[in-house]
């Protein structure tokens, strides 16, 4: 999955870290000048490291980024992931993370 002319569109590409689609694949495509800064990246509760590369692509070009804190995950895994690359900007419970980014929106 990934943007393409500013629509989402499925891809048949090879799975990329065990997954089709791919979180980072979907980040990774919207890591690029001009975009990035226009983009909210949440990544939510999963096993493994999926979106943890993509949201770090996205954080260096300006986007915001938000993970899950670990008490309100079932699997803390792809949050943790991202976490300790430095891609996260806010740690949030899963709970406070519409508010927040309806404020990164908000003039």
């Amino acid at each position: 999955m990934e943007v393409r002319d500013e629509r989402i569109a499925l891809t048949s590409a090879p799975p990329l870290n065990s997954c089709r689609p791919a979180v980072d694949a979907l980040f990774s495509s919207l890591a690029r000048p001009g975009v990035a800064a226009q983009v909210a990246a949440v990544l939510l509760t999963g096993m493994g490291r999926d979106g943890a590369e993509g949201m770090a692509a996205l954080k260096q070009h300006g986007a915001a980024t938000i993970a899950q804190d670990e008490a309100s995950c079932t699997v803390f895994g792809m949050p943790k992931a991202a976490i300790d690359l430095g891609a996260v900007d806010q740690t949030l419970t899963v709970a406070d993370i519409p508010a927040a980014v309806t404020r990164l929106f908000r003039p």
